[in-house]
C-alpha cells in the first residue's frame, strides 16, 4: 500500500475508534465551527425581524426590512449597504444597527458585529419597537460571543434578550447552543423547550435539543428530535448531518450516507456537510470518496478547521 494511503488508512482507523465522540464534536456540535454559525443565526424569524404589519413604516424602516431579507439570503455586503442607507436617513435607527451586526456575523467579523449590536443595546426607552430591536441585538450578540468562545457571556447576552422580550425564541435557542458548548445538557434541553414553546414549528430548536439529548447519551430521543426537525423542515442540512451521524453511530452506514448525501444536496456550499460525509465514507473505508469530499470542502473554504483536521 502506498505510504500516503497507508497514513490515510491509519487516520481512518483512529477516527473509527472515536466515532461515538465525533458524533458529538463533529456533526452534533457543529456550531463550534465559526462558519456554520451563520446557518442558525443569519435568518431572522418573522416574529422578531420586523415591525407589525399594521405599523406604517418609515423609509428607513423599509430599508431595514430589505436588509433583513438580504441577510436571510446570505447577501452580507448588500445588507450592509442597505443598512447604511437606512442610517443615512435615521442615524440612530436601532434596527439598522442590528442588521449591520447580523451581516457582520455572517462575514465572520464578530468584534465589529458586537460593536454594532452595542449601539442598539445602549439606546434607552420602552418603545415597543425598540424593545424588539434591543432583544434582537442581545440575541445576535450572543451568537458573536459564542463564536469567539465566550460561552458564558453568550448565555448572559441571550438572557438579556429575554429580559427585553421573554418569548424571543431565537434567544432561547442561542442560549441552548452555548449551554451545549459548556456540556450543560439539562439546561440546554430546558432552553430548547422554551424556544419550542415560543415557536412550535422551530425546526432548529428540535435539532439542537437532539444534540443535548445525545450529550446525555439518550440516542433514542436524539434521533426522534432530528426526525421531528426534518418533519418540520425537510431541507434543514444540519439536522440531516446530525441524523446521519446517529445512524453511523448505530452502524447503519447506508442510512448515514443517505442523510449526508441529502445534506450536501440541500447545502452544496457547506464545507461542514462535505466533511461529515467524508467522515462516514472513511468509516466505510471508501478513502477515494472521503478524500474527494475533503478536497471539495477545502475548495469552498481553504481554512475550514474540520477539513484541515481530516486531511
Amino acid at each position: 500500500m502506498p505510504q500516503t494511503k497507508r497514513f490515510a488508512f491509519r487516520r481512518i482507523l483512529r477516527m473509527r475508534r472515536v466515532v461515538a465522540t465525533v458524533v458529538c464534536v463533529s456533526a452534533f456540535c457543529v456550531q463550534v465551527i465559526p462558519h456554520t454559525a451563520v446557518a442558525f443565526q443569519a435568518a431572522p424569524s418573522q416574529a422578531n425581524a420586523n415591525p407589525k404589519p399594521e405599523v406604517k413604516l418609515t423609509p428607513a424602516q423599509l430599508l431595514v426590512v430589505q436588509a433583513r431579507e438580504q441577510i436571510k439570503n446570505s447577501q452580507w455586503d448588500l445588507a450592509l449597504e442597505t443598512s447604511d442607507k437606512a442610517l443615512a436617513l435615521e442615524p440612530t435607527n436601532a434596527g439598522a444597527f442590528v442588521a449591520r451586526g447580523m451581516a457582520l456575523n455572517g462575514k465572520i467579523d464578530y468584534d465589529a458585529a458586537i460593536a454594532e449590536f452595542d449601539k442598539t443595546t445602549a439606546q434607552g426607552g420602552r418603545d415597543p419597537l425598540l424593545l424588539v430591536h434591543r432583544a434582537d441585538a442581545y440575541a445576535h450578540r450572543s451568537v458573536a460571543l459564542y463564536q469567539k468562545g465566550q460561552y458564558l457571556d453568550a448565555i448572559n447576552s441571550a438572557y438579556f434578550a429575554l429580559l427585553e422580550k421573554n418569548d424571543h425564541h431565537e434567544a432561547h435557542h442561542f442560549r441552548a447552543v452555548a449551554y451545549i458548548a459548556r456540556s450543560q445538557f439539562d439546561k440546554a434541553i430546558n432552553s430548547t423547550n422554551r424556544a419550542i414553546g415560543a415557536k412550535a414549528d422551530y425546526a432548529e430548536a428540535y435539532s439542537t435539543r437532539g444534540v443535548a439529548y445525545a450529550g446525555k447519551g439518550n440516542d433514542k430521543q436524539a434521533l426522534a428530535d432530528q426526525d421531528k426537525a426534518l418533519e418540520l423542515q425537510s431541507d434543514l442540512a444540519i439536522a440531516l448531518q446530525r441524523r446521519g451521524s446517529l445512524h453511523a453511530k448505530k452502524g447503519d452506514l447506508v442510512k448515514a450516507i443517505q442523510d449526508l448525501d441529502q445534506a450536501v444536496k440541500v447545502a452544496p456550499q457547506s464545507p461542514d456537510a462535505l466533511c461529515d460525509r467524508a467522515f462516514i465514507y472513511g468509516i466505510g473505508r471508501d478513502l477515494t470518496k472521503a478524500a474527494a469530499d475533503i478536497e471539495a470542502a477545502l475548495k469552498l473554504d481553504p481554512s475550514f478547521p474540520k477539513a484541515k483536521f481530516q486531511k
